[in-house]
């Protein structure tokens, strides 16, 4: 890309990755991971057709075990793309330059006003949210000894129970 000769570049290569060594080394990793997973899964799916080879004629055994062979290629090319794209995405944000952020300032938030004063008995805020009132409102304004499940009373079974 820069038009180094072979010792530039792998200078380059080496000063980029004691930069970026653990991004790296963690994109490798996890594909890695995943290409392993992927492996063993073959492995174990394309034995799949043994199971039955006494039963089909052993062509189609071996179209069977060709075929998942061929799907596990499909997937660990793909993996190995992948990575070489997040390989690329890593020396796309090395590349980048360092932006400094812009101020941000602050903004309050007022409090919507109320129609009535603080003390002044009225219900207001989150009595008003089905979701935070327990009662219905005729209910919720006084106080209320009465169980909200009639025949029921705390530290009593249910009924039925």
């Amino acid at each position: 890309r820069d038009g180094d000769d072979t010792f530039a570049s792998i200078e380059t290569a080496v000063e980029f990755f004691r930069r970026c060594g653990r991004k790296t080394s963690s994109v490798g990793f996890w594909f890695g991971a995943m290409h392993l997973v992927a492996f063993v899964i073959g492995a174990t799916v394309v034995m799949y057709p043994l199971a039955v080879a006494s039963l089909v004629p052993p062509a189609v055994t071996l179209a069977l075990m060709g075929l998942i062979t061929l799907v596990y290629f499909a997937v660990a090319d793909y993996l190995y793309i992948a990575r070489l794209a997040g390989y690329l995405a890593i020396v796309e944000w090395d590349r980048s330059p360092v932006q400094e952020p812009e101020a941000v300032v602050p903004t309050l938030i007022e409090p919507p006003m109320s129609a009535s004063p603080p003390g002044s008995g009225e219900a207001t805020g989150l009595e008003d949210e089905p979701l935070f009132s327990s009662r219905p409102r005729s209910l919720a304004d006084e106080d209320c000894d009465e169980p909200i499940m009639p025949g029921f009373s705390p530290g009593e079974p249910l009924p039925g129970r």
